[in-house]
C-alpha cells in the first residue's frame, strides 16, 4: 500500500515486513537534521534510484519521501516532496551511467524538464518518458507526487533509445493497480509495467501495434510452406521479442501466432486436396510444413470436422 505523506518524525529508512522485506523500502528526509536533508536524500537515491544532484528553496529545506519497489531490476518508486529542482549532470552520468529508460507519471504537482536543445513542461497526468543517461534537469515549483518507472534497456529489447523526452498523450493511461501492486512487494507486475512502456513507446515513435501485426502476418503468409516457420522467426523478423509479438498479435487478432500459421497451412493443404490430382496426401502435408501425416490428420480433423481424405474434389 502506498503511503500518502511523510510523517514527520518518522524513521529514516523503513522497510516492509515479510516477504517484500528485501524488494521494498522507504526513505524520508523528515527526521534529518535540516542541513543534512540533501545530501541524504541525494545518496539514498543514488543507491536506490539514479545518480542525481538536488537542490532545495524553501525556507523548511527539503521534505521529501522515496518508496521504491526492485521487480528484478525493474524498479517502481513513489516519490513525495515539496518544491525542489533534481539535475542529472554530465558529470552524474559520468560517474553513476545507468542504461535505462524512465518513465515518470506525475501524479500532484507541476514541472519543467529541460535537456540540451529545449524544455518540456509537465502538468498533473502527464507521463514523460526520457533516457537515464542524457543529461537532464527536473524543477518541481510546488508540493509534488510521482510515479517514476525505471527499466534497465536488457529488458526493452523492442525500444531503441529516444532522441528527445517523449510525453505521451493526456489520454494514454499508466497500468497504476499493477505499479501500486509493485509497491506493495508483489513482483509479480514487472511484466506488466514493461509491456506497458514497449507499447507506450512505439504507439509515440511510429511504431504502431497494428503495423507490426500486420507485418507479422505478411511475413508469415510468405513462408507458410517453410517447415522452419516458427514463432521466435517471426518475431525475429518484425523485430519484437516472442513476447511482446504474442502479446500485441493476440490483441489485434484474437488468435494466437501459432494458431494463426496453423490454420492458414490447414487452408492450404484443404484447396491442395480438393484438386489434389495425382499428389499423394503425405506430400500435400509435407509441403504445409506438418512434420507428419498423424499430426496432420489430427489437426485437419479438428479444424474441417472431417478426415483429410474425405475433403471433396473441386
Amino acid at each position: 500500500m502506498i503511503t500518502r505523506t511523510p510523517a514527520r518524525g518518522g524513521q529514516i529508512c523503513r522497510r516492509t515486513p515479510a516477504a517484500a522485506r528485501k524488494r521494498v523500502a522507504t526513505f524520508s528526509t523528515t527526521s534529518v537534521p535540516g542541513r543534512d536533508r540533501v545530501a541524504r536524500w541525494e545518496k539514498h537515491n543514488r543507491s536506490n534510484l539514479v545518480g542525481l544532484s538536488c537542490s532545495s528553496y524553501t525556507d523548511d529545506g527539503l521534505i521529501a519521501q522515496l518508496t521504491s519497489a526492485n521487480l528484478k531490476g525493474v524498479v517502481v518508486a513513489d516519490i513525495r516532496a515539496n518544491a525542489h529542482v533534481i539535475e542529472r549532470s554530465p558529470a552524474n552520468v559520468a560517474g553513476a551511467p545507468q542504461d535505462s529508460l524512465f518513465a515518470s507519471i506525475l501524479i500532484e504537482g507541476e514541472a519543467v524538464f529541460y535537456v540540451a536543445g529545449g524544455f518540456q513542461a509537465v502538468a498533473a497526468g502527464d507521463i514523460l518518458l526520457y533516457e537515464s543517461d542524457r543529461p537532464y534537469l527536473f524543477g518541481f515549483a510546488s508540493p509534488m507526487h510521482q510515479i517514476m518507472v525505471t527499466i534497465p534497456r536488457a529488458h526493452l529489447p523492442d525500444v531503441g533509445a529516444l532522441s528527445e523526452p517523449t510525453l505521451l498523450a493526456r489520454g494514454h493511461r499508466a497500468p497504476m493497480a499493477a505499479l501500486e501492486h509493485s509497491l506493495g512487494g508483489n513482483i509479480e507486475p514487472r511484466e506488466t509495467v514493461v509491456d506497458w512502456i514497449t507499447a507506450a513507446v512505439l504507439e509515440r515513435t511510429g511504431g504502431s501495434t497494428a503495423a507490426y501485426v500486420a507485418a507479422a502476418k505478411d511475413y508469415i503468409r510468405t513462408r507458410l510452406r517453410d517447415a522452419e516457420l516458427s514463432v521466435p522467426a517471426v518475431a525475429v523478423a518484425v523485430g519484437l521479442s516472442e513476447r511482446h509479438l504474442s502479446r500485441v498479435f493476440g490483441e489485434v487478432s484474437g488468435i494466437t501466432v501459432s494458431r494463426y500459421i496453423l490454420g492458414l497451412r490447414l487452408d492450404g493443404a484443404r484447396a491442395d486436396l480438393a484438386r489434389r490430382g495425382s499428389d499423394r496426401m503425405i506430400d500435400i502435408a509435407y509441403r504445409w510444413g506438418f512434420s507428419s501425416q498423424p499430426q496432420f490428420n489430427r489437426a485437419f480433423r479438428t479444424r474441417f470436422g472431417h478426415a483429410p481424405g474425405d475433403t471433396p474434389s473441386h
